[in-house]
């Protein structure tokens, strides 16, 4: 191929690139823009236009085209991540490469590459509400939930299981389950049952000796969550008010049976 063939054929190629590519002279006029860059610029591209006229105002007063020319006067390749898109008034974000092209070791212009993460951006943002919210909503549970790993390492542990095991968060996540919490030892097979079979299981009506001799009554449903590797969550709910009441009743039925 002839040169200027060579230099068509890859024009061709970077116009259709789905990225936003611009190539500079060492004036940081625009001497070629894509079909993506042509679509979003606020003008259409014009050899004789500076990048500053396609900039967007905010960047102009953060210096966004004196960066450029330092870049290619120092001649070495620069990279921002996430940061705001230049070259648009309304808020958008993006990845920036520029790389310095040259011949015969001397700089002759700039070559950008940008890459719109926007609606990446916005994803992120909604996965981390989503589990912020999850994890509030797993937080404020009036049952204890406990998650752990397949070797036991506890993953989650709830403001109940504070308050029931007097055992904090910071002290537990990471660790192992049964070596931290001695009382929860009783479940430890059924635990590993669930692991092996997979299938949820409930037990009910367990008595569990906590700290100063204190007693509670639980049930407890145990079952597999996967995902890379399986997990257990361990969901557990106080029902000694309950065992009191039943007590209670069962004694009241007895002295109205004596009464009679």
């Amino acid at each position: 191929l002839s040169l200027n063939n060579q230099i068509n054929f890859s024009k061709q190629i970077f116009k259709t690139i789905p990225d936003v590519i611009l190539i500079t002279d060492m004036d940081l006029r625009v001497i070629f823009a894509n079909k993506k860059a042509e679509s979003i610029l606020e003008k259409s591209p014009d050899e004789n236009r500076k990048i500053y006229n396609y900039l967007s105002k905010k960047s102009i007063e953060n210096g966004f085209d004196e960066y450029l020319r330092q870049i290619l006067t120092k001649g070495i390749s620069d990279k921002q991540i996430n940061v705001l898109n230049p070259f648009i008034s309304k808020e958008g974000y993006v990845d920036i490469e520029i790389v310095p092209l040259k011949s015969d070791q001397k700089t002759i212009g700039g070559l950008m590459l940008v890459k719109d993460i926007t609606e990446w951006r916005n994803l992120t943002d909604e996965l981390k509400n989503l589990e912020q919210f999850n994890k509030r909503m797993i937080s404020s549970s009036p049952y204890v939930i406990i998650s752990v790993n397949e070797n036991d390492i506890v993953s989650g542990w709830n403001r109940k299981g504070e308050e029931i095991f007097s055992v904090k968060e910071n002290d537990i996540v990471g660790k192992n389950l049964f070596n931290q919490c001695p009382p929860l030892e009783m479940i430890k097979d059924e635990v590993n049952e669930a692991k092996i079979i997979g299938e949820p299981i409930f037990l009910s009506g367990r008595e569990i000796t906590l700290e100063e001799n204190r007693k509670l009554f639980i049930e407890v449903t145990i079952f597999t969550v996967f995902t890379k590797e399986k997990n257990v969550v361990i969901n557990i709910r106080d029902i000694s008010k309950f065992k009191k009441m039943e007590s209670s009743l069962a004694q009241a039925k007895q002295m109205g049976s004596l009464g009679l």
